[in-house]
């Protein structure tokens, strides 16, 4: 009987909740390291749009427990940006990683490494990187 009425509640349950749930990520945004650049870029808004552009495509096609993923703006000077999520391993891996790669991306351009050549940030669920230079193959 009660297998019964738990059966039935659970029903009841996805009936009223429907298909549409939306699950929240949550990611682990533990602070492991960062490390910036030492040269200030003399012209900081060029720089700033570069360094966000690249890194939100890290953002964006980045896949957990893939190697990781490397991009390139190549206006000049060319900036390359990589972002990996190697240790996210959840229900909501893909919403984990980008939710860590987006905080990171935040935390590094906005405050850590603001108006510099390059920077890297690693949280315990994700990893954050941008240069002038060629560190990946993009």
């Amino acid at each position: 009987m009660a297998s019964s009425f738990t059966q039935l509640f659970t029903l009841l349950a996805i009936i009223a909740v429907g298909s549409d749930t939306v699950v929240e990520a949550a990611p682990d945004l533990t602070y492991i390291s960062a490390l910036c650049g030492g040269e200030k870029d003399p012209n900081p808004p060029e720089l700033s749009d570069r360094a966000f552009q690249v890194t939100g495509l890290a953002v964006n096609f980045a896949v957990p427990d893939d190697f990781g993923f490397c991009a390139a703006v190549k206006n000049k000077p060319v900036m390359y940006g990589f972002g990996s999520c190697p240790n996210v391993v959840s229900e909501n891996s893909e919403e984990d990683c980008t939710a860590c790669l987006k905080f990171a991306q935040d935390w590094l351009l906005n405050t850590l490494c603001k108006d510099v050549y390059g920077g890297q940030i690693r949280l315990a669920g994700c990893f954050l990187r941008y240069e002038t230079y060629k560190f990946c193959d993009a």
